[in-house]
């Protein structure tokens, strides 16, 4: 049974115990638009779904998304450093309070 992109999106998700992340299918149709504009790196979320065997390729297992709360924002602006984009000692100096 294929994924219907336009239905449905992949987001990993890491709480920072390891450092694997864990894929998460979630409904398009049935998630909040706002609630999906809020999902960035950062964010503190809480997700509640069913753990089953991945249809995808790279990981045993996925979580089907029934409910996604956003439980704090990262404001992007307020905290630019993420560590995917690799920012430069220099970025990471001019933060500096």
């Amino acid at each position: 049974m294929g994924k219907n992109i336009q239905k449905q999106s992949i987001y990993c998700f890491n709480d920072g115990s390891t450092i694997h992340n864990i894929q998460c299918v979630v409904d398009f149709e049935n998630t909040p638009e706002e609630t999906l504009k809020r999902i960035t790196p950062s964010a503190a979320i809480s997700v509640t779904g069913t753990l089953q065997e991945s249809q995808g390729k790279g990981q045993n297992v996925e979580i089907q998304v029934s409910k996604i709360e956003i439980l704090g924002d990262s404001d992007a602006e307020k905290y630019p450093i993420q560590l995917r984009n690799k920012p430069s000692l220099e970025f990471c100096e001019s933060k500096l309070i």
